[in-house]
């Protein structure tokens, strides 16, 4: 049975609607804290689906046999996919640990592991925080986005090759050619 097609479509619609979100920058936005959760939440939700859908892919691709599992476009799809996965894996940890620092709950977390206030974890953490603040609340972020979003279209410019062949639509055959593939 093929499941990987089930799982799919959620990453993708969830991470796209992330990068789109990004795009956004107005000041009201982003200093929003309710668009700011929103965006961790499309991030964590659809960073959990892609690690899954890698699995799911793993696992149908297998069930295909080893001429499917040495064609040029899988390699490809398989590399693009797990490029955009540690992508989001790494945009989502960011977000995460800016929510920790936003909410105070690092705080509460270096108090519950008796973490002196002028221990040089706590000066590591606050340097690293000020750098994170940098990238998370500025446009610098979009380029992360951006890089996650090109990611996961070239992965599901590749899908759609492996499944429907490289003329399925205008873009994928430009793509086909582009990256000169010849066996599927």
């Amino acid at each position: 049975m093929v499941i990987h097609p089930l799982f799919v479509h959620f990453p993708v619609a969830l991470l796209s609607l992330y990068a789109f979100l990004e795009l956004f920058r107005f000041r009201k936005l982003v200093e929003s804290n309710s668009w700011f959760n929103t965006k961790l939440i499309l991030l964590i939700t659809g960073t959990l689906g892609a690690l899954a859908t890698l699995k799911t892919g793993e696992l149908d691709a297998e069930s295909k046999g080893e001429a499917f599992l040495e064609s040029a476009v899988f390699k490809l799809h398989e590399s693009a996919a797990e490029l955009t996965t540690a992508i989001f894996i790494f945009i989502t940890a960011l977000y995460f640990i800016r929510w920790l620092i936003r909410e105070d709950l690092h705080e509460k977390i270096f108090a519950f592991l008796a973490i002196p206030s002028e221990s040089a974890i706590r000066k590591i953490f606050a340097f690293f925080s000020g750098i994170l603040r940098l990238v998370v609340e500025t446009p610098l972020i979009l380029l992360f986005a951006l890089f996650g979003l090109s990611a996961l279209l070239l992965t599901g410019a590749l899908g759609g090759i492996l499944v429907y062949g490289p003329d399925a639509d205008p873009i994928t055959r430009v793509l086909f050619d582009f990256l000169s593939l010849t066996s599927l």
